[in-house]
């Protein structure tokens, strides 16, 4: 009895650590990453993968974002509530080669401390795959940068450079890329590299067109443009059908000196290329922006009813349709155009044919509903034209729900008052105010507005000013969240007179850092507002404003000549410096690449500390709020400095 009760107690403790044995070696196979579980710790491609999201919020969105081939894709993750967690399950994509995960919750993204939702894809033996170190790394300094992810430009560069000398066979997959990389982050590495694998390719004599590609980028990286243009010579015409064949028809169409030329360009095109791809499409707009621009309507119609592209064939007939309605002419074919264009957005919303890869069906149906929405202007700037003006209101009202365009919730206003709907006005004026998207005109019609319905002009002007000081608050709160205090990157630039200005003769002042070229559109359409700036602060000592001239073709001579007679013309009162390409004939920039310039226009503020306060990119078109902004980022600095 003793033996069996032994035997049984035996029996029993085995079966307990078994089942404790067993349940660690589950939770092993098992991944946490921050607020992140994944049921596999080692997820295949084309296996489904469970996870759980602990975050107890009342809605969360989600995408997951796989990548190959050095390129992201994006794919919306359906959640569910599950007792202060979400859950999820999907498939991962047969061809990826790593994963990340973005979740958003109410307006901030979740970006587990800057550290990002990542996760390496592995094989059936549970090695991990060629590749997915390097697509992780191409990730954290592409899009993670841009999700906000702190991982360090040596960090990534270790993951790309332990996969390719691991996994030899992938170098020519990523050669172009990765010595762009290099190039931009660490140019002295990059030589080596590209003389290296440029050897390599030279000595083989029967490169494929891949390959030719591979060499001529990497020709043009390292700025041997002569090399790279004789390649690229050879690419069309050994390859009439090919990739770099079809880009310069494009460049051609574009650069072509008359539409008759461009159109030849449209039938060298179909007699070389046997399944046309969007690049036709490109060669059709051309055509079909210079017959508008001659104001041949008909023509215009012609080429561009050809286009298959929803976005480009609607971008056509809005810009010919708002070309019409400025100068007032053809408003029944500029309404029947303009009409068309939201048919069409209309169209892509439902079946989604054209998504780009990088956006999730969510986040292309937003960009959807913003094309709708400035097309809907055109549409009711031109009803406006005809007299229809309760139509015109009515199209307006739905291209400013998000009330984000100036020019846009001008003509709202102003249609409103034209139509005597006083208390509408008032109160779309006053959410315009409220949220700083109100220009002066506005404001202007607002005071109207309140004054036709029976208030004094003092009590319109006091409610005004209620309504400009709830702005002002809420300005400075969200100002304050985005306020930094990182340290800003030496530099030594030369302005247009040939003097050296470093950041260390800045220090003890507010500096406001302008990164700009003279080729970027919304660069010169905030310059008015700048020049606003500059001359409110030109007797002020303690604050300076300088123009870094950056990503400008040319060599410095040809760059300040063409800066000089941009600021002559427009008589812009700007102090600019030249930024310095990190080696001669280089594409990237010292000064750009140092501060993690990514797009222009970027405005870095500076605090007398040389500390970086802001960064604030884009333009929103709204002059009037770039001043309150610039405004307030000054007033939150002297603030910190007397604290």
């Amino acid at each position: 009895m003793q033996k069996s009760t032994f035997l049984l107690l035996a029996g029993s403790l085995f079966f307990v650590f078994a089942c404790q044995d067993d349940q660690k070696e589950r939770q092993s196979e098992s991944k946490q990453i921050g607020n992140l579980h994944l049921k596999e710790a080692k997820p295949q491609p084309g296996k489904n993968l469970a996870l759980r999201y602990n975050n107890d919020a009342s809605t969360v969105e989600a995408a997951y974002y796989y990548m190959k081939d050095g390129k992201t894709y994006a794919e919306d993750l359906s959640l569910k509530d599950s007792a202060n967690t979400w859950v999820a399950n999907f498939k991962v994509p047969d061809s990826a080669k790593a994963i990340a995960f973005r979740f958003k919750v109410a307006d901030s993204v979740d970006n587990n401390a800057a550290k990002g939702y990542t996760t390496a894809l592995y094989n059936e033996k549970g090695e991990i795959l060629p590749g997915s170190n390097a697509n992780l790394g191409m990730y954290y300094q592409g899009l993670g940068a841009n999700q906000k992810l702190e991982i360090s430009k040596d960090s990534s560069m270790a993951l790309i450079e332990k996969d390719l000398k691991e996994n030899p066979d992938l170098q020519k997959d990523w050669d172009a890329r990765y010595l762009q990389f290099l190039q931009q982050n660490k140019p002295e590495k990059a030589e080596a590299y590209a003389q290296s694998r440029m050897a390599s390719y030279e000595n083989d004599k029967d490169l494929n067109e891949e390959e030719t590609q591979n060499l001529m980028r990497m020709y043009a990286i390292t700025g041997q443009q002569k090399k790279a243009d004789s390649l690229q010579t050879a690419l069309i015409s050994n390859f009439p059908k090919g990739e770099m064949a079809q880009r310069t028809l494009i460049q051609q169409a574009f650069s072509a000196p008359d539409v008759e030329a461009k159109v030849k360009v449209l039938e060298d095109y179909d007699k070389k290329v046997d399944n046309p791809e969007i690049e036709r499409d490109f060669i059709l707009r051309a055509i079909a922006s210079s017959y508008q621009e001659q104001g041949n309507y008909e023509k215009m119609q012609e080429y561009a009813q050809q286009i298959q592209h929803k976005g480009i064939k609607s971008q056509v007939y809005n810009s010919a349709a708002w070309q019409m309605a400025e100068k007032g002419e053809n408003l029944e074919m500029a309404a029947k155009l303009s009409k068309e264009s939201l048919e069409i957005i209309k169209k892509e919303q439902e079946e989604q044919n054209d998504r780009r890869e990088i956006l999730t069906a969510k986040e292309y149906k937003e960009n959807l509903d913003n094309s709708w929405g400035m097309y809907a202007d055109t549409y009711a700037f031109i009803l406006h034209k005809q007299g229809k003006l309760d139509k015109a209101i009515s199209y307006q009202e739905k291209a400013t729900k998000k009330m984000e365009d100036a020019e846009m919730n001008e003509r709202l206003i102003q249609f409103l008052v034209e139509a005597e709907k006083y208390e509408k006005a008032a109160n779309a004026a006053a959410d315009f105010v409220k949220t700083n998207q109100a220009t002066k005109k506005v404001k202007d019609w607002y005071l109207e507005a309140k004054q036709n319905l029976n208030n004094s002009k003092e009590e319109a002007e006091k409610e005004l000013a209620a309504l400009e000081e709830e702005a002002n608050e809420t300005l400075k709160s969200e100002l304050k969240k985005e306020m930094l205090s990182k340290t800003a990157a030496d530099f030594n630039l030369q302005d247009l007179e040939g003097k050296q200005v470093s950041l260390q003769d800045l220090k003890g002042k507010t500096v406001i850092l302008d990164f700009w070229a003279t080729w970027c559109g919304p660069c010169l359409a905030s310059f008015p507002g700048m020049k606003n700036a500059v001359e409110e602060y030109k007797d002020n000592d303690n604050v300076e404003f300088i123009f870094v001239n950056t990503l400008e073709n040319g060599t410095m001579e040809q760059r300040k000549e063409r800066v000089s007679s941009f600021l002559k013309e427009k008589d812009y009162p700007f102090w600019v410096v030249m930024d310095k390409p990190v080696k001669e004939k280089s594409r990237s920039f010292k000064t750009a690449q140092d501060y993690g310039i990514e797009g222009i226009p970027t405005k870095i503020i500076l605090g007398p500390d040389n500390k970086i306060k802001f960064k604030k990119v884009g333009y929103s078109g709204n002059n009037d709020k770039l001043l309150k902004e610039i405004e307030m980022m000054v007033e939150l600095i002297e603030e910190e400095s007397k604290s």
